[in-house]
């Protein structure tokens, strides 16, 4: 008798102490539910906050977005713009400094080609110091394939316009193709070689994007247009950063100039978006894009 009473006692502290252990168990689960959702509507309400901020903050300020219509800048023109800023090494800039003073030293005048191995950086830095040097520069290429060259031909000045073509030019004949201003050389292009030349426009417009003015702040660059015709062509992100007020101030510049600027909407992103600007002739068009060039500043 005294043996089963001692096994139902150790049977009862047996079950006792499995459910001490089971109510346990059980409280710190619950204890770890209720901490996991708290951290979660904080997490949340901090994100909710953060968005309030940012929806706040001036266009040209928020993180990411465009001043043409405010939509997200894609993902891959941040990641250029991060590549364009990596920092380059010292031996690399100094051999480019070093054959590019090599260049104005021999007074040629042919076209001098970097490498396409070279990173977004590294073609910046060869940008800059061929504009620091008044040496003419633009990209050849696109994507992966991307060459800077350089000429001797006389660069503008950093922020300064083309000069428009003169007022008192004979008009193009209505028959002949129009007459597209060249960059580099000043001579009309084939229609072919015309869709080329923008082609190449476009891709230094990109490459140079971070250097436009935002908001009024930074470094204003160069405007590149081709004028064809009583048109003059320019970057969708150009005449962005050159207004930084949106459709608004871009329709009262086409009242105040007689002009109409329209948007090519069959090119993907904001930042590689055509802006034709169209006049009575090719130097009222080029003019207004001066005009709204001053704006930068």
């Amino acid at each position: 008798a005294a043996e089963t009473e001692e096994e139902e006692k150790a049977a009862a502290a047996a079950e006792a102490t499995a459910e001490a252990t089971a109510e346990a168990a059980a409280e710190a689960l619950a204890e770890e539910a209720e901490t996991h959702a708290e951290e979660k509507m904080e997490t949340t309400a901090q994100a909710v906050g953060s968005a309030g901020e940012a929806s706040r903050l001036p266009p040209a300020e928020r993180q990411g977005e465009s001043l043409l219509d405010g939509s997200r800048q894609p993902q891959h023109e941040r990641q250029r713009q991060h590549e364009r800023h990596a920092p380059v090494d010292a031996q690399l800039q100094a051999e480019v400094c070093e054959r590019l003073d090599a260049y104005v030293c021999s007074g040629a005048t042919d076209e001098v080609a970097f490498p396409e191995e070279y990173t977004a950086a590294e073609r910046a830095r060869v940008h800059a110091a061929a504009e620091e040097r008044g040496l003419a520069h633009w990209n050849i290429g696109g994507g992966k394939r991307v060459v800077v060259v350089v000429s001797a031909s006389p660069a503008n000045p950093h922020g300064e316009p083309p000069l428009p073509p003169s007022a008192s030019a004979a008009p193009p004949s209505a028959s002949a193709p129009p007459a597209t201003a060249s960059r580099r050389h000043g001579a009309p292009e084939h229609p072919a070689e015309h869709r080329a030349h923008l082609a190449e426009e476009a891709c230094e417009l990109c490459d140079f994007d971070d250097e436009f003015t935002v908001w009024g702040k930074g470094t204003p660059s160069r405007v590149l247009l081709v004028p064809s015709g009583g048109r003059a062509f320019a970057s969708g992100g150009v005449v962005a950063r050159l207004v930084g007020k949106g459709f608004g101030a871009i329709r009262q510049m086409e009242q105040e100039s007689g002009t109409t600027i329209s948007f090519d909407k069959h090119v993907d992103g904001v930042a590689d978006q055509r802006i034709t600007i169209t006049g009575s002739s090719a130097a009222q068009a080029t003019q207004v894009v001066q005009w709204l060039t001053t704006r930068m500043h």
